[in-house]
């Protein structure tokens, strides 16, 4: 194994690549995928189920965390108001983002979901290994 100082001065490589080398992590941004995450709330669990099970089959996203019931504040129309949703937070690669938000738009009850996604700075090696693996084999048999 090299020592840290070598492996930062290793022709010219970033920093979090000489690091990422040190703990087996792939070396090259390429082949490491930038995560993305989704949230959405909609208006009850059957209806996140729905939508979240239709995006793991399209292979759009790796796992959609479904929170539990809150309580969301809002202005609609000019009015405040408020209403009981469930949060979900949908786990994806940044390659995938847009067209997932588009989907998303497509599938969801709501005429007008809020629906807000963005890159993720950093990755675990094994969750970027597990995101690589979105969509390809897009149904797969349910245990």
């Amino acid at each position: 194994m090299h020592c840290l100082g070598d492996a930062l001065r290793r022709n010219g490589e970033t920093r979090q690549f000489a690091i990422n080398a040190l703990w087996g992590a792939p070396m090259s941004p390429k082949k490491t995928p930038r995560p993305a995450l989704v949230w959405c709330p909609f208006p009850d669990r059957a209806a996140a189920r729905k939508t979240a099970s239709q995006l793991l089959t399209e292979g759009l996203i790796a796992c959609a965390n479904l929170i539990g019931e809150m309580e969301s504040l809002f202005i609609w129309q000019g009015k405040q108001s408020s209403d009981q949703e469930i949060g979900v937070l949908f786990k994806t690669r940044a390659d995938l983002l847009d067209g997932l938000i588009a989907r998303l738009g497509v599938l969801h009850p709501y005429d007008t979901p809020a629906i807000v996604g963005w890159h993720c700075d950093a990755v675990h090696a094994e969750t970027a290994q597990w995101l690589l693996a979105i969509g390809q084999s897009n149904v797969m048999a349910k245990e």
